[in-house]
C-alpha cells in the first residue's frame, strides 16, 4: 500500500528557504584571488599559515554565531510572522465586510478541512458594501473587463478549484463513512480469526462451560438430596447387590452412608 506524502504547508516552505539562506552565510570564508596576487605584488611578511589560522578562528566564530542566532526554533518563527504579515497585508479587493468574514479568511486556516471547505464562497469576493448579489456580481464583471484577461484567468480558476474541492471533500465524507462502517464489521468478526482464545467463553458441546455446569448441577443435586435425607426421621435400607443399581442409587447409597456417620 503506497502512502501519499503530504504537500508542505507555507510555513514550512518559508523555514526551509530561510535553511538555506543560513546554510549559505555559514559557508567557510575564503580569501579571494585578489587578496593572494596583493600579497604576491607587495611583498606582504603575512604568512600563509597565519591567515589560514585567522580564517579558521573567523569561520569557527561565523558557524557559532549562526546556530545561536539562526537556530530552528528561530527559523520558525521568523517563518510563522512572514507568514502572518502576508496574510494581514490584504489585497484591497479582498472582502473585508463582517458578511463574508468567516474562518476561511482567519490566519493559518486549514483549507482541507471540511467545514472550511463549506465556507468558501461561489465566486471569489470583492469590497463592495452596496447593493445584493446580483448587483456585485455585475460591478466584478464590468472591474474584469476594466483590469484585462488576467484577473478574469484568475477568477476562473478559483471557481473551478472551489468546484474540484467541494466535489472531493464530499467524496471524502462519503468514504470516510464507509470507512467507519468497515471497522465497525472489522470489529466485531475479528474474534472469529482467533477461535482458540474465544472456546472457552461460548457454550459447545464438549467445551469447558459445558463441563464447568455439568459439574455444578451433579453437586447441587448432592446438596439437595442431602438436606432432603437429613429431614427424614426413618429410612428404609437400600437391599440388593451393588451391581444391580444404576448410577442414581449407588449415589444414593453412598450418601446415605455418610449421612449415617454425621448424624
Amino acid at each position: 500500500m503506497t502512502t501519499t506524502i503530504p504537500a508542505p504547508t507555507i510555513i514550512e516552505l518559508k523555514a526551509a528557504f530561510l535553511r538555506q539562506q543560513v546554510h549559505i552565510l555559514s559557508e567557510p570564508l575564503q580569501p579571494s584571488e585578489d587578496f593572494y596576487a596583493s600579497r604576491l605584488s607587495t611583498q606582504s611578511t603575512l604568512r600563509p599559515k597565519i591567515v589560514q589560522a585567522g580564517l579558521r578562528k573567523l569561520n569557527q566564530r561565523l558557524k557559532r554565531h549562526n546556530q545561536l542566532a539562526y537556530g530552528r526554533k528561530a527559523q520558525r518563527h521568523l517563518a510563522e510572522q512572514i507568514d502572518q504579515l502576508s496574510w494581514q497585508t490584504h489585497s484591497p479587493k479582498i472582502l473585508s465586510t463582517k458578511e463574508h468574514d468567516g474562518a476561511w479568511l482567519e490566519f493559518g486556516t486549514d483549507y482541507c478541512a471540511s467545514e472550511i471547505i463549506e465556507q468558501l464562497p461561489d465566486e471569489w469576493p470583492y469590497d463592495d458594501d452596496d447593493g445584493d448579489d446580483e448587483t456585485r456580481r455585475e460591478k466584478n464583471n464590468d472591474r474584469v473587463e476594466e483590469e484585462g484577461g488576467s484577473e478574469h484567468f484568475s477568477l476562473q480558476k478559483y471557481v473551478e478549484l472551489r468546484t474540484k474541492l467541494a466535489q472531493l471533500n464530499t467524496l471524502r465524507n462519503s468514504l470516510q463513512h464507509r470507512v467507519a462502517n468497515l471497522k465497525k464489521l472489522q470489529n466485531a468478526v475479528n474474534l472469529l480469526n482467533r477461535p482458540d482464545e474465544i472456546q472457552a467463553n461460548l457454550i459447545t458441546r464438549g467445551g469447558e462451560l459445558e463441563q464447568e455446569l455439568d459439574r455444578m448441577c451433579r453437586l447441587m443435586l448432592r446438596v439437595e438430596r442431602g438436606i432432603s435425607a437429613s429431614n427424614l426421621t426413618t429410612r428404609e435400607p437400600i437391599t440388593g447387590e451393588l451391581s444391580d443399581l444404576d448410577q442414581t442409587d449407588f449415589d444414593e447409597y453412598e450418601e446415605s452412608k455418610v449421612l449415617k456417620l454425621i448424624l
